[in-house]
């Protein structure tokens, strides 16, 4: 199944690094929501692990890690 990066609009692949939050089962791109957390910043000093979605604390990280051949 495919999912929507609610940031940039693209697919979110499985292979790729993604943010997932556990209360609403949105997820977005690693780097659109590292992104997403700089601008945020800019305007308030608020906690940046909140859901972009339902600006809920409960957020799961996947990180992909793919080895390259040797």
């Amino acid at each position: 199944m495919s999912y929507e990066c609610l940031i940039c609009f693209d697919a979110i692949e499985n292979k790729q690094d993604k943010v997932h939050c556990l209360v609403c089962n949105k997820k977005v791109h690693y780097k659109c929501f590292q992104g997403w957390c700089k601008k945020k910043k800019q305007v308030s000093e608020d906690s940046l692990d909140i859901c972009v979605h339902c600006q809920q604390c409960a957020l799961m990280l996947s990180l992909i890690h793919i080895s390259e051949p040797t």
